[in-house]
């Protein structure tokens, strides 16, 4: 039976913030060097904002991030410009355990609100760094603004799930 469930960091299953925090701590002890599979900087206030789920088997994070806030190595790897202007959303669909994750197949959409209500279907394109595909999307952006992420992901069992991210973007 296929459920729909908004999910939130906070409401993440218990597993699922352990695989994001220690993904985080990971990054924070890396070098510029990325080989955490299109991993940004860690979260500091301000920077960027993820959610994660389990959906089915899979397990989701999706960040947010100002472009200007990706370290020079990982903006290359995506082909994206750097900009304070240029919002980057990354959904990273997986499969597995440390040392053995894999990218888990599934249909990924998603839109974005800002605070105006004006709603827009943001692009997804799949994205391949080291090794496992992301779904990336750019959006410019009219700084100060606040914007809302709606993540529909869908996996070829029919497991499905709605994300939802909400981030203030400013200058720097």
């Amino acid at each position: 039976m296929n459920q729909q469930n908004r999910h939130h960091l906070s409401t993440a299953s218990a597993p699922v913030r352990l695989l994001v925090c220690g993904a985080f701590a990971l990054l924070a002890a890396c070098s510029g060097e990325d080989r955490t599979g299109g991993a940004v900087p860690p979260a500091v206030p301000g920077s960027a904002s993820q959610v994660a789920a389990d959906v089915g088997d899979a397990s989701v994070i999706a960040v947010a991030i100002q472009t200007s806030q990706l370290n020079d190595a990982v903006a290359a790897e995506y082909g994206i410009e750097q900009r304070d202007d240029l919002v980057m959303l990354r959904v990273s669909p997986r499969l597995g355990e440390s040392g053995t994750i894999t990218t888990a197949p599934a249909q990924v959409r998603a839109t974005v609100t800002d605070l105006r209500g004006h709603t827009r279907e943001l692009e997804l394109e799949p994205r391949t760094v080291a090794g496992l595909v992301d779904h990336v999307g750019t959006l410019k952006v009219s700084l100060p603004d606040t914007l809302r992420f709606t993540i529909s992901v869908v996996t070829p069992q029919g497991a499905t799930e709605t994300l939802e991210l909400s981030r203030e973007f400013q200058s720097r």
